[in-house]
């Protein structure tokens, strides 16, 4: 049976699992990568063995380390948990409030919006997390979070927010003495602007099969920011969330645009701290 004596040894050793690298474990834990090996050596001195293989490609458990591995997983919730009860009694609306959503989202939609909540709530620090990484709630990487692909992992509090609806955009100038298109063939010749297709969502995918496109040309980028920047200069048509296609972007076959659920997620445990119940609450009322 492993008996924890320090439990920040622990820390170090769960993060570097799952990281497979000290630099990375340490860029999750706020930390150098020294810190984060000098722990592990105190750790493995305590047990008396190596709990990790050190390869040219990363961290991998030895035997040892698997077989505790389970036993940390349950005390890191157990002290999560507790984590989470005590921040869910915290009555007063203040201090930070994280939440992780697509960049574009908070930018363009969520941050326009906030001027009456910041005025109701002058105590409570927003964070914006807006990184590609879908960042896990149980282990308070973040208090909220808005997805676009409805979360599986059982134990969360998940509501639908509403819908974001895409179609295609492009800028007046592109157009310049021709008429808007209004047939698909009126488009296949016209240059185009899109994502990577790793960061494509499955209405884009419809929307581009619609448009007889396989893969997108001139500009690609893994971000809504930088697509909305290159069809607002004029470099080609391409494929927009309706909240960021402000005028003078003019919709094109508008009668194919696509709907996306957009979902709020939170851990039940912090639903009644008044911090977090302030900013659920007041997404949720908001309109997509």
């Amino acid at each position: 049976m492993l008996i924890i004596m320090n439990w920040d040894y622990y820390r170090y050793f769960i993060q570097i699992h799952r990281c497979g690298s000290l630099k990375l474990a340490g860029q999750k834990l706020g930390v150098n990568q020294t810190t984060v090996g000098r722990n592990l050596n105190a750790l493995e001195a305590e047990v008396g063995t190596r709990l990790f293989e050190r390869r040219s490609d990363g961290f991998v458990l030895t035997a040892t380390g698997e077989r505790i591995l389970e036993t940390i997983r349950q005390t890191e919730e157990t002290i999560l948990g507790v984590g989470r009860v005590l921040s869910g009694k915290d009555e007063r609306p203040e201090g930070i409030v994280k939440i992780a959503a697509p960049n574009a989202f908070v930018d363009h939609w969520l941050i326009p919006k906030l001027a009456p909540f910041i005025k109701k709530h002058p105590r409570i620090e927003l964070e914006f997390l807006t990184g590609a990484e879908v960042l896990n709630l149980a282990r308070r990487e973040a208090d909220v979070a808005i997805r676009l692909v409805k979360p599986t992992q059982s134990g969360l509090m998940v509501r639908r927010v509403g819908a974001l609806r895409l179609g295609i955009f492009g800028h007046p100038k592109l157009f310049e003495g021709k008429a808007l298109p209004k047939k698909i063939e009126d488009i296949l010749r016209l240059p185009f602007v899109g994502l990577y297709p790793d960061a494509t969502s499955d209405a884009e995918t419809a929307l581009l099969q619609v448009m007889g496109r396989s893969v997108p040309n001139v500009v690609k980028s893994a971000s809504w920011g930088s697509v909305h920047s290159a069809i607002n200069a004029g470099l080609g048509i391409g494929i927009l969330p309706t909240f960021m296609a402000q005028a003078p972007l003019v919709s094109i076959l508008p009668e194919k645009m696509q709907s996306v659920p957009v979902w709020l997620v939170y851990h039940p445990d912090l639903r009644n701290a008044a911090r977090v119940r302030a900013v659920i609450d007041f997404v949720l009322k908001q309109v997509l």
